[in-house]
């Protein structure tokens, strides 16, 4: 088979030489997962030893994640906080403009049972206005809220996945696994590198929303999982968007009225 790489041979073939030749420890192996087709069971383990393992993400109770968001001109501060099972807290820093050294907080968070915003100054306590998200504002942060990646989200709670036909993510050839479900606010689509088997772009489709596409790169291992540093987001409701994470903490002691308003 001179010359024969996994950008050639089909699917099916590239995941039979995938299962053989990544070996996942006992530690690793979560069965049945509801996943019956072995080709995308086989897929989905190997992507899940990919960006750490099952025991790497089970260890991850909490995550900080520091960076910038870059949107129309304008860069701006954001932390994002997240706590098992569906806690999540962003606080995004804007400069005021014509006032050195002072700055505005934009805050959202979702305490598992209701979602809230406010706004304050940097470095204050009080509030200038606050209010109780509801409908798409709050399903949209709570699912943002999970620690482990959103593949693996919908693995676990049993969304209805299936393999799609290949394609390929800036000159990557790329397995694609569609994720659908009642329960779910339209279809994804996740595309995996073959060479690399970790995502390199998400597609969401709302019905009402229209076409997200998120690419991921700069990929980083931080104790034990693979994080994404590097997200590039084109959406149909708020255009081009650059989000780069400079820093990741994981395992912080966070209490939960963090996320209480």
């Amino acid at each position: 088979m001179k010359g024969v790489t996994l950008f050639t041979i089909p699917i099916a073939a590239a995941l039979v030489l995938l299962a053989s030749s990544m070996q996942l420890s006992a530690a690793d192996k979560k069965d049945p997962l509801h996943v019956n087709d072995p080709v995308l069971r086989t897929l989905l383990d190997s992507h899940i030893t990919a960006i750490g393992g099952w025991s790497s993400w089970d260890a991850v109770s909490s995550m900080r994640l520091r960076g910038q968001i870059e949107r129309e001109g304008q860069t701006i501060d954001c932390i994002f906080v997240k706590k098992r099972p569906n806690l999540i807290r962003a606080t995004l820093t804007l400069p005021i403009a014509g006032k050195k050294n002072q700055s505005l907080q934009l805050i959202r968070a979702h305490n598992g049972n209701h979602a809230w915003s406010t706004t304050r100054m940097s470095g204050a306590q009080e509030a200038l206005n606050h209010k109780i998200l509801k409908g798409s504002e709050a399903n949209a942060l709570l699912g943002d809220a999970g620690v482990e990646p959103l593949l693996i989200q919908f693995w676990k709670s049993e969304a209805t996945l299936t393999l799609s036909a290949s394609e390929r993510v800036g000159g990557q050839h790329c397995f694609v696994i569609k994720a659908s479900d009642t329960t779910l606010d339209g279809d994804y689509l996740f595309y995996l590198s073959v060479k690399t088997l970790r995502l390199l772009r998400l597609v969401h489709v709302h019905p009402k929303e229209g076409r997200t596409v998120t690419d991921y790169n700069d990929y980083q291992t931080i104790e034990g999982v693979s994080i994404a540093r590097r997200q590039t987001i084109h959406s149909s409701q708020t255009g081009h968007t650059i989000v780069t994470i400079q820093g990741v903490d994981l395992g912080i002691g966070i209490y939960a009225d963090y996320f209480n308003q």
